[in-house]
């Protein structure tokens, strides 16, 4: 089974994309934890936030892999 260049350039490009929303998700995290370390009465909110953004970059992550097969 050969795979055609249009479909491997295809391929490069959404793992690429992906790993640069990867990267912008982990620096969104970093600074609203140095944000939290501001205020360590919000110290729980912040962490909550932070997990609400990953698992919403995950489902996103998810439906965006589905979509590019």
């Amino acid at each position: 089974m050969t795979i055609s260049l249009k479909s491997q350039m295809e391929i490069r490009l959404s793992s690429h994309s992906l790993r640069l929303h990867c990267l912008v998700v982990i620096a969104i995290v970093l600074a609203s934890s140095f944000s939290c370390s501001l205020w360590p009465l919000h110290e729980a909110v912040c962490i909550l936030g932070n997990l609400i953004r990953v698992g919403a970059f995950l489902a996103y992550a998810d439906v965006y892999q589905h979509q590019s097969i």
